[in-house]
Order: C-alpha cells, then structure tokens, then sequence
C-alpha cells in the first residue's frame, strides 16, 4: 500500500522495496569496438588533411616528445579513422554491427509497482521532491528496464523533471553499458537529446574514445555531435594531447575542428599554461587562436602572476601582448584591483595599456567605485585611458547608487567630459527605471 502523505525522506525505502523485486542479472553487452588504423594510416590522414588546406591546424604538435609524461590510460584501439576524417558521412563499412546493442535488458519487477511508483512521483507538489522522485526513476528504469523511458518520460511535462531523468537515466545506464546508452540517445526527444548525448560521451571516453568518437560521428544533429566531440576531446587531450592533436587536424569541417582545438587547448591550459599559450599563437585562424590564447593566459595568471606579469612587459605591443596584458590584469584584479589598475597603467602608451585598464578599473568599479573613481579623475587630462575609466567607473555605479554617482561628477574639472558623464548616467537610471 502506498502512503499518499510521504515526505522525501522515505523514498529511499520504497526504491529498495522496488529493486527487492529484482531476480534476474543484466546480461553482459557485446564488444563494439573497431579497429584502428596502423600508426602510418593516422599520419596519412593528418598529412591529407593539411594538403587540403585545414584552417585551423596548428604545425606543430602542443607537446614535444620530452614534455610528455605518464602513458595513455585511455583505450583507443577502436578509433575508426574514416569516421574521423568525415565526421558527418554515413558509418564505414563494418561498424553498422554497433547497432546490434539492445536497449531493452529488462529484469524481472511488479510493473504495477513501477507504475504506482511512477504515478507517485508526478503527483508530487513540492518541485524538489518531485525531482528527486524523477531522478529515482531514471535510475531504476536503467536497472530494470530502459525500454520503458520514452514511455515514462513522455509523460513528464515540467521541462526540469524532463531533464533529471534523463540525465539521471542516461548517467547509470552508460556507466554500465555504453552501447545501450547511445541507443537510448538515438531515440531521446529533441529537449533531452542534447544532455544525454553529453553524459554517453563522457561516460564512454573515459574507457574507449574511439568507440566514443565513432559514435558521436553518427549523430545527425551537427551541434550535439560537436558537443559530444567535444566532450571527448576534454578527456582524451588530458591523458594524451598528441594523439588528440593528430586526431584533429583530420577533421575537414574547420568550425568543428575549431571548437576540438579550442577544447584541447583548455585542457593544455590547466597543465602547462605558458606552453598553452604559446601553442596559441601558432594557430593562423584568428578566433581559434584568440579563445585558445585567453584561456591559457587566464591560466598562466591565475597560477603564476609575476611569470605573467614579465611576459607581457617583455612583448612587443602588439595582438598577443594587448590580449595578455587585459586578461591578466583581469585575474589580478579580481584579487587586488588597485594594484592591477596601477600596473596597467604602468604599461607604455598604446592598445595594450589601453585594454589592461579598462579591464582592471571595470572590477575596480564594481567593488569599490568611490576609490575607483578618484583614481580614474586624477589622471591627467591628456592621458587617453582618463575618458574610457571614468565612463566605466560612472556607469558601474549608476546601477548601485545614482545619487552618489552623480555627487562624485560634479568633481570632474572638464566641462565637456562632465557633460558625456552626466549624460550616461541619465541613461542608466532611464534603463533602470524600465527594468522595473
């Protein structure tokens, strides 16, 4: 009998009356993995790859054979380099036997439980509860049933239970069995596919990429596939960011083969950032290399402030130095704003001094805009970074306190400047004044 007043705290009770129904074991899912080609076929392809002009590749590895450490833990011996190459062409020859994975590996259970249970849950009207309830669910049909989960999640109609189910059905079903996992996302509705997709390729990375990558390949919604690619390319670049590397210079399609890179250059970034960013500037696609650059730049400084701090007083002035100079200023900032705008100020006159205050004095705005802007009026009247830290101090504190921003603009000496001023900050309390 089910008690229609219980609280969360016994649902835990009534799975393990559920999972007590259980008699029959999960049968094993067959192996279906490809085989990959000889180390000569993976350089073949990388070399056709750059004969046909591949954007985004970079010439060299990221890491050189002495930077290398520890060995690839992760299984890729079934990494199928057809697929690779042709991310969006129908599956090559011998792989279609993946198919043969069944999603439905039911064990024995009271369907009348199971649908009482189920009936429960979505009757719940505390939304956490609910939730929680749903989340149970998604575990016990990957257990007992995963046949059954389009049924079930059809339906759910709250978008966020939708959600927690399938992710938490998707989650115990791919820890167990990846191939069956990857069915049940075939067949997901579009609102959930995404995530599912997500958690299938995480899960399966981390024991064999290749078969996870020559999954991925086939899904027919490009976004989600560049997703779960890049999901991919997040596990496999921290355990070997060669072979990720010659992997991606394969990939024809430079949008996605972008994103791969800029997901291993993530990955390059929490280990050896100022190597991370040196890889960067060898890229000659101008995003790529940027997205690639600020991260490890953002790493670098974040782990090494003064190593930072010297490399950019070192460079030219120019797009790398500019882009270093703001973004460690910025991670200086976060921590000492006035030291970071000091410094930026320090710079020599140019671009790069230019965006390094205007990063450190936006922070410096936020937390405190009193000192902020006293130190933005004080600069002389010809200093180029005077006009742009004032307006972002002035417009940082017309959205926390207008009254004082305004007293504070009556002490700017330049009676033009003090007009533009005075004029943003009628425009932020009229933008205010519509939010409400």
């Amino acid at each position: 009998m089910i008690t229609p007043h219980r609280n969360i705290s016994s649902l835990p009770a009534l799975f393990l009356c559920a999972f007590s129904l259980l008699t029959a074991s999960c049968s094993d899912t067959s192996e279906t993995s490809q085989t990959i080609g000889k180390a000569s076929s993976q350089q073949q392809a990388s070399s056709q790859a750059q004969k046909k002009g591949t954007k985004n590749t970079g010439p060299n590895q990221p890491l050189s054979q002495a930077q290398q450490t520890g060995t690839n833990s992760v299984k890729t011996s079934s990494l199928n380099l057809d697929l690779v190459k042709q991310p969006r062409n129908p599956l090559a020859e011998g792989h279609e036997e993946s198919q043969t994975a069944d999603i439905h590996i039911p064990k024995e259970y009271d369907p009348a439980m199971l649908d009482k249970e189920f009936e429960y849950a979505l009757q719940l009207t505390d939304a956490l509860e609910r939730r929680e309830a749903v989340i149970g669910l998604g575990k016990l049909l990957a257990e007992i049933d995963p046949s059954l989960a389009l049924e079930f999640l059809s339906q759910i109609e709250d978008p966020k239970d939708r959600h927690a189910f399938a992710v938490s059905l998707t989650t115990a079903l791919s820890t167990e069995s990846p191939e069956a996992a990857a069915l049940w996302v075939d067949q997901a509705p579009e609102d959930v596919k995404n995530a599912a997709a997500v958690i299938v390729a995480k899960n399966w990375a981390a024991t064999d990429v290749g078969a996870a990558i020559n999954w991925s390949n086939q899904i027919s919604d490009p976004q989600i596939m560049a997703r779960a690619l890049e999901t991919i390319t997040g596990i496999w670049a921290t355990t070997d960011l060669n072979a990720t590397y010659d992997w991606a210079v394969g990939i024809e399609d430079p949008q996605l083969q972008s994103r791969i890179f800029i997901k291993m250059g993530e990955a390059f970034s929490r280990t050896d950032p100022q190597a991370a960013a040196l890889w960067a500037l060898e890229f000659e696609d101008s995003s790529t290399r940027s997205k690639i650059f600020t991260t490890a730049v953002r790493q670098w400084a974040t782990k090494d402030l003064p190593g930072a701090v010297a490399w950019v007083e070192a460079q030219e002035q120019g797009e790398s130095q500019y882009l270093a100079a703001s973004h460690t200023a910025t991670v200086w900032a976060r921590k000492d704003p006035q030291a970071a705008t000091a410094w930026s100020s320090s710079l020599p006159e140019g671009r790069t001094r230019t965006m390094a205050v205007n990063s450190a004095i936006g922070l410096w705005a936020n937390k405190n805009p009193e000192q902020a802007f006293q130190w933005a009026n004080s600069l002389a009247d010809n200093d180029t970074t005077k006009l742009t830290s004032l307006t972002r101090v002035t417009r940082a504190w017309a959205w926390k306190s207008p009254e004082q921003a305004g007293e504070w603009l009556q002490t700017v000496t330049d009676p033009a400047v003090r007009e533009n001023l005075t004029k943003l900050l009628d425009q932020v309390i009229e933008q205010k004044a519509k939010q409400k």
